[in-house]
């Protein structure tokens, strides 16, 4: 399994991923609150708008165990999506098609 090397917040506005591939990936804050799977954010009972480039931020990054790590975005704080690295590299092979 390819994981990360180094994961970086970029000034709240990407997340800079380094693979032990040697690969790095920029994933902008709007591109992973838009990507959220939490319950809330794919099952809610209106669907969401996308992220505004304008105000979407990520505020505080953290590990979910060794698997994934969890953001915290403004200006909705919103915090309960957990992203496991296959999605994240995933995200990033989107963005290279």
């Amino acid at each position: 399994m390819i994981e990360p090397q180094r994961i970086e917040l970029r000034e709240g506005m990407a997340l800079v991923i380094t693979w032990d591939d040697g690969r790095t990936d920029t994933l902008a804050a709007t591109t992973l609150r838009d990507a959220c799977s939490c319950a809330g954010c794919r099952n809610g009972p209106t669907p969401l708008p996308p992220a505004d480039p304008a105000s979407c931020r990520i505020t505080s990054i953290g590990l979910v165990g060794a698997y994934a790590v969890n953001m915290v975005f403004a200006p909705d704080g919103h915090g309960t999506g957990i992203y496991p690295f296959t999605a994240l590299r995933a995200l990033g092979d989107d963005r290279r098609q």
